[in-house]
Protein backbone atom coordinates (compact mmCIF):
# COMPACT_ATOMS: atom_id res chain seq x y z
CA UNK A 1 0.00 0.00 0.00
CA UNK A 2 1.42 3.52 -0.41
CA UNK A 3 2.41 5.10 3.10
CA UNK A 4 -0.48 7.84 2.66
CA UNK A 5 -2.92 5.20 2.07
CA UNK A 6 -1.47 3.06 4.88
CA UNK A 7 -1.65 5.61 7.70
CA UNK A 8 -5.59 6.41 6.40
CA UNK A 9 -5.94 2.62 7.47
CA UNK A 10 -3.98 2.82 10.33
CA UNK A 11 -6.21 5.94 11.52
CA UNK A 12 -9.04 4.13 10.62
CA UNK A 13 -7.93 1.43 12.85
CA UNK A 14 -6.82 3.80 16.06
CA UNK A 15 -10.74 5.48 15.48
CA UNK A 16 -12.27 2.28 15.93
CA UNK A 17 -10.09 1.17 19.07
CA UNK A 18 -11.32 4.72 20.29
CA UNK A 19 -14.66 4.01 19.26
CA UNK A 20 -15.20 0.61 21.06
CA UNK A 21 -13.91 1.90 24.70
CA UNK A 22 -10.33 -0.01 23.92
CA UNK A 23 -8.86 3.72 24.73
CA UNK A 24 -8.88 5.71 27.89
CA UNK A 25 -6.38 8.33 26.82
CA UNK A 26 -3.76 9.44 24.49
CA UNK A 27 -0.40 11.14 24.95
CA UNK A 28 1.21 12.86 21.61
CA UNK A 29 2.74 15.90 20.22
CA UNK A 30 1.31 18.65 18.59
CA UNK A 31 2.10 16.52 14.76
CA UNK A 32 -0.44 14.11 15.23
CA UNK A 33 -3.24 16.02 16.15
CA UNK A 34 -2.24 18.16 13.13
CA UNK A 35 -2.27 15.97 10.61
CA UNK A 36 -4.89 13.91 11.73
CA UNK A 37 -7.30 17.15 11.57
CA UNK A 38 -5.43 17.44 8.06
CA UNK A 39 -6.70 14.42 6.96
CA UNK A 40 -10.33 14.70 8.22
CA UNK A 41 -10.19 18.48 6.93
CA UNK A 42 -8.04 18.29 3.63
CA UNK A 43 -7.91 14.46 3.09
CA UNK A 44 -4.31 15.24 2.42
CA UNK A 45 -1.07 14.30 4.90
CA UNK A 46 1.45 17.19 4.28
CA UNK A 47 -0.66 18.07 1.29
CA UNK A 48 -0.73 14.90 -0.69
CA UNK A 49 -4.61 13.11 -0.85
CA UNK A 50 -4.19 10.61 1.70
CA UNK A 51 -5.93 7.76 -0.56
CA UNK A 52 -4.12 8.52 -4.02
CA UNK A 53 -0.88 10.12 -2.70
CA UNK A 54 -0.87 13.03 -5.78
CA UNK A 55 0.06 16.46 -4.45
CA UNK A 56 -2.51 18.56 -4.23
CA UNK A 57 -2.10 22.62 -5.11
CA UNK A 58 -1.02 24.06 -2.28
CA UNK A 59 -1.19 21.36 -0.31
CA UNK A 60 1.77 21.61 1.44
CA UNK A 61 0.27 24.63 3.04
CA UNK A 62 -2.75 22.23 4.44
CA UNK A 63 -1.52 21.78 8.03
CA UNK A 64 -1.11 25.25 8.26
CA UNK A 65 -4.03 26.23 7.81
CA UNK A 66 -5.49 23.86 10.14
CA UNK A 67 -3.37 25.16 12.54
CA UNK A 68 -5.20 28.86 12.31
CA UNK A 69 -8.36 27.98 11.84
CA UNK A 70 -8.06 25.83 14.94
CA UNK A 71 -6.68 28.67 16.39
CA UNK A 72 -9.74 31.10 15.13
CA UNK A 73 -11.60 28.37 16.72
CA UNK A 74 -10.15 28.58 19.82
CA UNK A 75 -10.31 25.09 20.45
CA UNK A 76 -10.00 21.76 19.12
CA UNK A 77 -13.49 20.70 19.71
CA UNK A 78 -14.78 24.10 18.44
CA UNK A 79 -12.70 23.42 15.58
CA UNK A 80 -14.12 20.07 14.52
CA UNK A 81 -17.78 21.56 15.03
CA UNK A 82 -16.85 24.79 13.21
CA UNK A 83 -15.54 22.87 10.61
CA UNK A 84 -17.99 19.74 10.69
CA UNK A 85 -14.88 17.48 11.20
CA UNK A 86 -16.32 13.46 10.89
CA UNK A 87 -13.48 11.44 11.23
CA UNK A 88 -9.88 10.74 12.49
CA UNK A 89 -8.53 10.24 15.35
CA UNK A 90 -8.95 13.17 17.57
CA UNK A 91 -12.50 13.78 16.44
CA UNK A 92 -13.29 10.04 18.17
CA UNK A 93 -10.92 11.18 21.05
CA UNK A 94 -13.44 15.02 21.28
CA UNK A 95 -16.68 12.36 20.78
CA UNK A 96 -15.97 9.70 22.98
CA UNK A 97 -14.57 12.15 26.05
CA UNK A 98 -11.10 10.60 25.59
CA UNK A 99 -8.48 12.42 27.23
CA UNK A 100 -5.68 13.80 24.52
CA UNK A 101 -2.09 15.50 25.95
CA UNK A 102 -0.43 17.51 23.81
CA UNK A 103 3.11 17.77 24.71
CA UNK A 104 5.04 20.08 22.39
CA UNK A 105 8.46 21.44 21.19
CA UNK A 106 10.47 24.17 20.36
CA UNK A 107 9.81 22.18 16.32
CA UNK A 108 6.09 22.49 16.42
CA UNK A 109 4.32 24.44 13.89
CA UNK A 110 1.66 26.58 15.44
CA UNK A 111 0.80 24.88 17.79
CA UNK A 112 -3.00 23.99 18.02
CA UNK A 113 -4.69 25.97 21.67
CA UNK A 114 -4.32 22.71 23.48
CA UNK A 115 -0.58 21.84 22.86
CA UNK A 116 1.11 22.37 26.01
CA UNK A 117 4.51 24.92 25.10
CA UNK A 118 5.82 24.12 28.52
CA UNK A 119 7.43 20.71 28.71
CA UNK A 120 7.15 20.88 32.22
CA UNK A 121 3.42 20.79 32.16
CA UNK A 122 2.99 18.81 29.56
CA UNK A 123 5.10 16.38 31.59
CA UNK A 124 2.98 16.31 34.40
CA UNK A 125 -0.18 16.48 32.23
CA UNK A 126 1.00 12.95 30.79
CA UNK A 127 2.58 11.95 34.01
CA UNK A 128 -1.24 12.64 35.84
CA UNK A 129 -2.96 10.32 32.61
CA UNK A 130 -0.37 7.34 32.79
CA UNK A 131 -0.62 6.88 36.56
CA UNK A 132 -4.06 5.52 35.92
CA UNK A 133 -2.99 2.92 33.52
CA UNK A 134 -2.95 -0.28 33.46
CA UNK A 135 -1.48 -0.82 30.13
CA UNK A 136 0.59 1.39 27.85
CA UNK A 137 0.83 0.94 23.68
CA UNK A 138 3.54 3.09 22.51
CA UNK A 139 3.19 3.49 18.37
CA UNK A 140 5.46 5.62 16.21
CA UNK A 141 7.38 7.75 17.31
CA UNK A 142 10.66 7.32 19.73
CA UNK A 143 10.79 10.16 21.62
CA UNK A 144 7.72 10.07 22.96
CA UNK A 145 7.94 6.10 23.49
CA UNK A 146 11.14 6.96 25.62
CA UNK A 147 9.13 9.83 27.81
CA UNK A 148 6.38 7.76 27.98
CA UNK A 149 8.23 4.65 29.07
CA UNK A 150 9.88 6.71 31.51
CA UNK A 151 7.18 7.82 32.93
CA UNK A 152 4.71 4.73 33.41
CA UNK A 153 5.27 3.17 36.65
CA UNK A 154 5.86 -0.92 36.38
CA UNK A 155 3.10 -1.62 38.90
CA UNK A 156 -0.30 -0.09 40.19
CA UNK A 157 -2.07 -0.29 43.16
CA UNK A 158 -5.36 -1.16 42.79
CA UNK A 159 -8.55 0.56 45.06
CA UNK A 160 -8.88 -2.92 46.62
CA UNK A 161 -5.36 -3.29 47.42
CA UNK A 162 -4.44 -5.48 44.54
CA UNK A 163 -0.90 -5.00 42.69
CA UNK A 164 -0.96 -5.84 39.63
CA UNK A 165 1.90 -5.05 36.81
CA UNK A 166 1.98 -1.94 34.07
CA UNK A 167 2.16 -3.25 30.54
CA UNK A 168 4.08 -1.39 28.44
CA UNK A 169 4.19 -2.44 24.29
CA UNK A 170 6.22 -0.24 21.95
CA UNK A 171 5.15 -0.65 17.85
CA UNK A 172 8.17 0.74 16.58
CA UNK A 173 10.36 0.14 13.52
CA UNK A 174 13.67 0.74 15.92
CA UNK A 175 14.61 -1.86 18.22
CA UNK A 176 16.37 0.70 20.12
CA UNK A 177 13.25 2.26 21.86
CA UNK A 178 12.65 -1.16 23.78
CA UNK A 179 16.54 -1.83 24.33
CA UNK A 180 16.83 1.78 26.03
CA UNK A 181 13.45 1.35 28.43
CA UNK A 182 14.92 -2.06 29.58
CA UNK A 183 18.74 -0.65 29.99
CA UNK A 184 16.98 2.16 31.93
CA UNK A 185 15.14 0.10 34.33
CA UNK A 186 18.45 -2.05 35.13
CA UNK A 187 20.42 1.64 36.11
Amino acid sequence: LPRYRETALVSRAMEGMIDNGYVQGILAGNALAVHDLEGALFHTALGQDIYTQIPQPQGHYNHLDVINLARQSGSIPQFIQDHNIQDGIIYSCVTHHVPIVLAGSIRDDGPLPEVYADAYQGAYAMRSLVRGATTVICLATMLHTIAAGNMTPSFRVLPDGTVRPVYLYAVDADEFVVFWRICSNLS
